[in-house]
């Protein structure tokens, strides 16, 4: 399972390049790396939480946190999701790099790149949380709400800073609340931070020789026969994949 996560994240530094079809409904012809910013500022995140939790400073000062308990966590639940309507409504006032449906794609592809990498690292660590429960390192919840944010930023850097950025604010408000609630250290909602990122930069590196293999393989009808969606479950997410034959 480590050699897989390992796997994952290496493709993150593979620059590929792949033969571009003329299809209408393929994506852009740019070839997506990954930017110095985003490499550094995630590989930070991650390094700092893993070495917080691997020497016991869960808090960056603490190891425990007196009077800790299970709490409701209602807005947390929702926020890690808000940017997908963000992004919805801002497709309707801003202009975005891509289509909604190719938009919904990435989406998809950077929650389950983002959801693996949650997942083997959860079952790799073991990590208590503040109020006992297992399962702490890193935060879903803060990954899932970032790689949302880290789409909507990708999506709109080059046309609005202002909505580029905003999608950031459920990020900080999730990985606050997480904490707040007690159901995670600052390590984790640091982690799950950098996780998204890099997930969602992997989403963008590979999605154009991705989509341009289906066009050419299934047709031009792709795009018109087919709608993709993050679907979400009581115990995770998935894709929604509906095609007309």
């Amino acid at each position: 399972m480590y050699r897989l996560f390992l796997f994952c994240i290496s493709l993150s530094f593979i620059h590929p390049s792949f033969p571009q079809t003329n299809d209408s409904i393929r994506i852009d012809g740019e070839c997506y790396r990954m930017g110095e910013k985003e490499l550094f500022i995630s590989a930070g995140l991650i390094t700092t939480g893993l070495v917080a939790n691997i020497t016991g400073q869960k808090d960056l000062f603490s190891s425990s946190r007196p009077n800790a308990e299970k709490r409701a966590t209602p807005f947390d639940d929702a926020f890690q999701y808000a940017p997908i309507p963000m992004l919805i409504a801002f497709d309707a006032v801003g202009n975005a790099k891509h289509e909604p449906l190719d938009q919904f794609f990435l989406l998809s592809l950077s929650y389950s790149i983002t959801a693996l990498h949650v997942r083997i690292l959860k079952n790799q660590f073991h990590s208590t949380r503040p109020y006992g429960g297992p399962r702490s390192f890193p935060s879903g919840h803060t990954a899932f709400a970032v790689a949302g944010a880290h789409v909507i930023y990708r999506e709109f850097k080059d046309s609005n800073v202002w909505l580029a950025y905003s999608g950031y604010a459920v990020g900080a408000t999730t990985a606050v609340l997480r904490v707040a609630h007690d159901r995670h250290w600052v390590c984790d909602v640091l982690a799950g931070a950098g996780i998204a990122i890099i997930s969602t930069e992997t989403a963008y590196l590979i999605y154009q020789p991705v989509r341009n293999f289906l066009v050419e393989r299934f047709g031009r009808g792709l795009a018109s026969q087919a709608a993709v969606a993050p679907a979400v479950y009581p115990d995770g997410l998935g894709i929604s994949l509906a095609c007309r034959f």
